[in-house]
C-alpha cells in the first residue's frame, strides 16, 4: 500500500502518557471489544492498535491477538505493557494477504489514514470468509468546537484565508459505509453516536500543538504566537472536545472469492 495510506509517519505520539491522556478512547472501546465478541483460538489482528490495551484485552478472552501501529513509541509501549502478546510496527498496506483471519479489529484509527476503500480492500484480503471488521471512528462534526475556535483566532490575530487541512480525516459515515461494501465486505451493523467531554487540563493551544501542528505550518513565529495568544484569549475553562463516532460491524461473506477492490 502506498505511504499516503498510513497515519502520518512524523506524527509524534506518546506511547508512555496516551493511556493517561487519552483514557476515553479506551473506555468506549472496552464495548467495542464487546461487539467484537472475541472467542477461544480466533486469530485477531488489532489495526492501529496504541499502546496495546485493548490488544491485550482481546487476548484475554482467549484470542490470539497482534497488534499493528506505525508508531515505534506506541508499539515499544505495548511491548512493555503487554509482553505476552505479539505487537508489529506496520499499518493496513502490512495486513497479510492470506484470508486466514477470523477478525480486523480498529479502535480510533481510521480518520488517520488515507483512501479507506484501499485499507477495507487490505482488511477483506486478511479475513476468511466469515471473517469480521469492527472498527470505530471519529467522523464529520467531531471536534467542531476546537476548530470553530481555530477560526476565530486566525480571525482574532488578523490572519488571511484559512488553516491549512489537517492530516486527519472527519469523513461522511456514508463514505467508510458505502468503501465497506465497495471493498466486498457487508455491514451487519452501524450506528453514529455522540461522545461528550472536555479537554481536562489541556488547553486548545496544546492541543492543536500536539495533534495538528501541521495548521500553523506556514506562519511566521509572530503570526503563530498571535494565534496561540488568541486560543487562550477566546477559550473558555474546560473547553469542549466533543466527537460524532461511526461504530460498524461488518463481515465477509462465506461465498465471497478473494477480489480487491481495484478487480471490480
Amino acid at each position: 500500500m502506498a505511504t499516503e495510506h498510513r497515519a502520518p509517519a512524523t506524527f509524534d505520539w506518546q506511547g508512555r502518557t496516551y493511556d493517561a491522556e487519552y483514557g476515553h478512547v479506551l473506555d468506549s472501546g472496552e464495548s467495542l471489544v464487546d461487539l467484537l465478541a472475541p472467542r477461544p483460538g480466533e486469530r485477531i489482528i488489532d489495526l492501529g492498535c496504541g499502546t496495546g490495551t485493548l490488544t491485550a484485552q482481546i487476548a484475554g478472552r482467549g484470542a490470539t491477538a497482534r497488534g499493528l501501529d506505525i508508531s515505534e513509541s506506541m508499539i515499544s509501549q505495548a511491548r512493555r505493557q503487554y509482553p505476552g502478546v505479539r505487537f508489529d510496527l506496520g499499518d493496513a498496506g502490512t495486513l497479510p494477504a492470506d484470508a486466514t483471519h477470523d477478525a480486523v479489529f480498529c479502535n480510533s484509527a481510521l480518520h488517520w489514514m488515507g483512501a479507506p476503500a484501499e485499507v477495507f480492500g487490505a482488511v477483506f484480503a486478511a479475513v476468511t470468509p466469515g471473517g469480521r471488521f469492527v472498527a470505530e471512528v471519529p467522523v464529520v462534526g467531531s471536534l467542531s468546537d476546537l476548530r470553530e475556535l481555530l477560526l476565530r483566532a486566525w480571525t482574532a490575530a488578523g490572519i488571511l484565508g484559512s488553516p491549512p487541512p489537517t492530516r486527519w480525516h472527519l469523513r461522511d459515515p456514508q463514505v467508510y459505509l458505502g468503501s465497506l461494501v465497495d471493498a466486498g465486505l457487508t455491514v451487519a451493523a452501524a450506528k453514529v453516536w455522540q461522545r461528550d467531554r472536555r479537554l481536562n487540563g489541556v488547553s486548545p493551544r496544546g492541543w492543536w500543538s500536539q495533534y495538528g501542528p501541521e495548521v500553523f505550518q506556514g506562519l511566521s513565529e509572530s503570526q503563530r504566537a498571535d494565534v496561540n495568544a488568541a486560543l487562550d484569549d477566546l477559550a473558555p475553562p474546560e473547553f469542549p472536545c466533543h466527537s460524532t463516532l461511526l461504530r460498524f460491524l461488518a463481515h465477509r461473506s462465506r461465498a465471497t472469492a478473494s477480489r480487491h477492490p481495484s478487480d471490480a
